[in-house]
């Protein structure tokens, strides 16, 4: 029996919401992760309280979008290999 083109449609929208949420899981905890390992009194010492809390979360928004990126291109590189 084919598949239908409204179960092709849901089944693509599943994947699409899975990937959607697993991708804001893995910004949340590498997020949380990054600010913990940030070096806040550094960044305060070198640019002021508010410039410091700035700079800081800057460096965490960089840095935690660059790791979920490189993992999501890594995760559809070895999905791409296998087909």
């Amino acid at each position: 029996m084919a598949p239908t083109d409204r179960s092709l449609w849901l089944g693509g929208a599943a994947v699409a919401t899975g990937a959607a949420v697993a991708g804001g899981v893995m910004l949340v905890t590498v997020g949380v992760d990054k600010a913990f390992h940030e070096h806040w009194s550094e960044d305060i010492h070198d640019h002021g309280v508010p410039g410091g809390i700035a700079h800081g979360t800057a460096d965490v928004a960089s840095g935690s979008c660059k790791t979920v990126w490189g993992a999501m291109k890594g995760l559809g590189s070895g999905i791409a290999s296998v087909f």
